[in-house]
């Protein structure tokens, strides 16, 4: 699937002198420096492809220059979300000294409508400010990345920092119920993100 979405005349000559078969695996990244005129390159194939329907890099680049960002401004970042490309969580408060209290925004890029769209997904997400044992269906601060995701390979007595899940907020009592959504507030929480 990967490589019949960037098939292009240069890639198909790289992948012939490479010889890459179809049963081979490719992975890509954006690790190394432009080459001093903008333009990105993956092993000598050009970032940008004319002729080409779409660029399958570009939103992946994009994805990539914003988990950069915003981690480089303290952020914690949760690079893989369904059906969004990202979310990123800032810390604005304390609930005690065992938890923190984040704003969670969900980001999505429209490449073909060159934007990137985002809104608030949670006001008031707790994360553990110190490692905690894990327990079932938890998110966790990877130590090696620092994203938040799900974890793999770990057993249940290994600490890590977490997102506090519905139970855990049940039982340190805070109401878990939907607020009634506030128009002018969101508004100018998105206002004040997208400014900062």
């Amino acid at each position: 699937m990967f490589k019949k979405n960037i098939s292009t005349p240069s890639f198909e000559a790289w992948s012939a002198e490479k010889q890459i078969g179809e049963d081979k695996y490719i992975y890509y990244g954006f690790s190394q420096p432009a080459d001093g005129e903008g333009h990105f390159t993956f092993n000598n194939i050009s970032f940008e492809e004319k002729g080409s329907p779409h660029n399958y890099f570009r939103p992946k680049f994009i994805r990539e220059l914003l988990i950069k960002y915003f981690s480089a401004k303290g952020f914690l970042v949760s690079p893989y979300v369904t059906g969004l490309d990202l979310s990123v969580y800032k810390k604005y408060d304390n609930l005690n000294t065992e938890w923190a209290i984040y704003k969670k925004y969900d980001l999505l890029i429209r490449d073909r409508r060159n934007e990137i769209a985002f809104n608030l997904g949670s006001d008031y997400t707790l994360i553990s400010n110190n490692p905690q044992t894990l327990r079932q269906n938890i998110r966790i601060i990877d130590d090696n990345d620092g994203f938040i995701k799900s974890p793999k390979n770990t057993t249940l007595d290994q600490q890590n920092r977490i997102v506090a899940n519905r139970e855990i907020k049940q039982e340190l009592g805070i109401n878990v119920e939907p607020k009634k959504f506030n128009y002018k507030a969101r508004f100018k929480d998105l206002m004040t993100f997208y400014s900062n």
